[in-house]
């Protein structure tokens, strides 16, 4: 495993809410050749593997930015129906989209990609989605994220 340099130093976890079974959902901030990057991650514990999964979506500063104004305005005693809150262009042909959505009638905050190529337009497997009874958490965890770009700039 190669070291850590002053350039790629260990991430900083600001929060994680729990998951489904021996998983949790991790917020964080990593620095990598010399970039800041926001991470909202799903972690695995089991007995053969400890660590992050490809659940998951990493965010530049501007792109963190347009997630917390995206539901900024929401309030867990809303009853959100399924709706796109944002879709933030991350390159050509690919976007992260923010919104709402229903599964098996419970609300979540969903990030993911959306990928639009020849031969294949939809939802990628990056991607997490978050109950949204944990929206005050999202919300303070991702502004703490943000802090840090702050600092950086």
């Amino acid at each position: 495993m190669p070291e850590k340099s002053s350039d790629n130093p260990e991430p900083i976890t600001v929060g994680s809410i729990p998951a489904t079974g021996n998983s949790d959902i991790r917020f964080y901030v990593s620095k990598y050749r010399g970039k800041l990057y926001g991470h909202v991650r799903k972690y695995v514990k089991t007995e053969s593997y400890a660590g992050p999964t490809q659940a998951g979506v990493t965010m530049t500063k501007e792109g963190l930015d347009q997630v917390v104004k995206a539901i900024e305005p929401l309030r867990v005693q809303d009853k959100p129906g399924e709706q796109e809150l944002a879709r933030i262009e991350r390159g050509p042909g690919l976007q992260l989209v923010v919104r709402i959505s229903l599964y098996k009638e419970k609300a979540g905050i969903d990030l993911r990609e959306w990928v639009e190529t020849e031969s294949y337009t939809g939802w990628s497997k990056k991607g997490v989605r978050i109950p949204y009874d944990h929206l005050p958490q999202v919300q303070q965890y991702l502004s703490k994220m943000l802090v840090f770009f702050r600092k950086e700039g």
